[in-house]
């Protein structure tokens, strides 16, 4: 369908912005207005990539003694460690789930040593912790001459692979944490040759995890308790953006963390946590991430086959103990299907209703009991008790513990408004916590998520009189750029009313149409999609998570990722119905 429009309509340049937006009403002088304050607000977007977060398994790696036919023999062991009495074991804290153990273990410590027929070696190091759930390798010194490799994994048949680490490792630095293995037993594997001078590596400690079992002897320890409330009872993109985080920080510790979205929509794997979690560099190397840490179905009590346990550690980019919040950059891509949130910069008040996403307890997959959980309340003192200038949250539904720290809450909008710093003992007695404030501490962590180009142009609209034929509310607007920009696009009426704005129109409906006239995209009602056009599947809940939420279901929005281009939005009456609309583009 083509629209006829009158007359020429003026152009609003915005320097610095994708959108050249321009607004008009026929017969209706232009009424157009933008207000950029210092509030920031960014909408979630999902990731469209089929990365693999750098997650490699022994049944798609080719290892050395897989390619030479090596046997290995796993009960000739460089070391086997006795097993720990958690009861005789100091901890820390309520989220540490293991401690680390001296060794000393090189490539001479008791290795078996195949040479190949073209004259590499494979030299293989077997290290046992009697009793370990999980496992990592700490290696120092660790120097490889070009071609060399050492790679570190479990002996079950599907355990992941960490590596091939080369040169001085990871860091550049000789020293670096291998990821967690599943079980008590870590197969380091070498291959060298006999022409090159490296100086090889040491291994001075491993990490052990304690099993469920052993966790339980602890009397500080919680179970999970029964009032949790299982997050896949209320689907949701946000849930893709919270992920378990397992880190060694003198012993092995659990917390939570989202991935953020960023004003450029570039995917950076920027990811929100706790200071308390993560304080420093050399921690936040040691970083291990678990995407997709839920049930497949509401209390179904059975775990997602497709989680994903992602290596590589992180770097610190911003990190403060009064606000209690560290901004880290994961050194590998988030995986495909995971959820860059939303944020906004803006300060909640008082009453304001919230929901967290969290990761309780001390488990990791394949373990069940830390699946993801979900928690409802109010935001009910803004100068928290613990934390100082804290929100803190009383629980309706749900609660936290420990590990659930460094997890987000939500505002309605699907905004991450705080990071979850402390609260109440675990109880389901009227629980509360306190997360400090996204807006505190926003300032030092801009420059990371607002850089880059505006990704969509805040409070931008007009206001205007809808009359019937083509006598209607017309928002036109020019997308600049080399790549696909996302916008959400709304057609406002009902909710004019609560700003004492008379005769508002009681049901908008919205069209997009492109540069030559065509429609390509319609809604009546923003709770209901109208799939047809560029709109391919449902978009509730990406206007849900968008932070620009109608206020009223009458009222219509679409969401397009839309290549560079003339487009108009048209907003018209339903049944040819007037009154006054709000066209808006984000």
């Amino acid at each position: 369908m083509k629209t006829k429009i009158k007359r020429p309509i003026a152009f609003v340049m915005l320097s610095g912005a994708f959108l050249t937006v321009l607004f008009s009403l026929p017969n209706t002088p232009l009424n157009s207005h933008a207000q950029i304050g210092p509030q920031r607000k960014v909408p979630g977007i999902a990731s469209t990539s089929s990365d693999n977060a750098g997650m490699h398994t022994r049944a798609n790696t080719v290892l050395p003694s897989v390619r030479y036919r090596s046997q290995i023999d796993l009960n000739q062991a460089s070391v086997t460690l006795d097993r720990l009495d958690i009861r005789s074991v100091t901890m820390r804290a309520p989220n540490q789930i293991g401690v680390n153990r001296s060794v000393a273990v090189s490539p001479k410590t008791r290795a078996q040593k195949f040479v190949n027929p073209d004259g590499s070696q494979i030299i293989v190091l077997v290290i046992k912790s009697s009793g370990a759930s999980g496992i990592g390798v700490h290696f120092r010194n660790f120097a490889l001459a070009a071609g060399e490799e050492v790679y570190v994994y479990g002996p079950a048949p599907d355990s992941i692979v960490c590596g091939p680490y080369t040169n001085k490792g990871p860091w550049g630095s000789g020293e670096f944490w291998s990821g967690t293995l599943v079980g008590d037993t870590a197969i380091i594997e070498f291959y060298t040759r006999n022409d090159k001078n490296g100086k090889g590596f040491q291994i001075f400690e491993i990490s052990h995890i304690f099993p469920g079992l052993d966790l339980r002897l602890r009397s500080a320890e919680p179970n999970v308790l029964n009032c949790e409330v299982d997050a896949s009872c209320y689907p949701n993109s946000l849930n893709n953006a919270v992920a378990r985080i397992l880190f060694n920080d003198n012993g092995e510790f659990v917390c939570t963390g989202t991935l953020l979205n960023d004003r450029a929509q570039d995917f950076a794997p920027y990811f929100l946590t706790a200071n308390h979690c993560v304080p420093t560099q050399t921690v936040a190397q040691t970083v291990e991430v678990y995407w997709f840490y839920q049930t497949t179905d509401c209390n179904s009590g059975v775990l997602r086959d497709d989680w994903v346990h992602q290596l590589g550690g992180a770097n610190l980019l911003a990190t403060e103990s009064s606000n209690d919040f560290s901004l880290l950059q994961l050194a590998n891509n988030a995986p495909g299907g995971a959820y860059y949130s939303g944020w906004t910069s803006g300060f909640q008040s008082t009453g304001t209703v919230v929901f967290g996403l969290h990761h309780p307890d001390g488990y990791l997959p394949p373990d069940i009991p830390s699946y993801l959980r979900r928690s409802a309340g109010t935001i009910t003192n803004t100068n928290g008790t613990c934390l100082a200038s804290g929100y803190r949250i009383d629980w309706t539904s749900g609660l936290t513990e420990p590990g659930s720290s460094g997890s987000g809450i939500w505002n309605s909008d699907g905004d991450l408004v705080g990071v979850l710093s402390c609260g109440s003992l675990a109880t389901c007695s009227n629980p509360y916590d306190n997360y400090s404030k996204f807006a505190d501490f926003y300032s030092q962590i801009q420059p990371y998520l607002d850089s880059g180009p505006l990704p969509y142009l805040g409070n931008i609209s007009t206001r205007a009189f809808v009359q019937t034929g083509d006598n209607v509310l017309i928002g036109g607007f020019i997308v600049q750029g080399s790549g696909p920009k996302r916008v959400i696009i709304r057609a406002i009426g009902p909710e004019l009313g609560q700003y004492g704005i008379p005769n508002p129109l009681a049901d908008p409906t919205l069209e997009l149409h492109d540069g030559n006239g065509a429609l390509i995209a319609s809604n009546d009602n923003w709770q209901t999609t109208i799939i047809g056009g560029i709109i391919t599947q449902d978009q509730v809940q990406d206007i849900q998570n968008s932070g620009h939420v109608p206020g009223d279901s009458r009222e219509s929005a679409i969401i397009a990722n839309l290549p560079a281009g003339n487009y108009t939005a048209i907003v018209r009456g339903v049944s040819s119905t007037t009154g006054v609309a709000l066209v808006e583009v984000y």
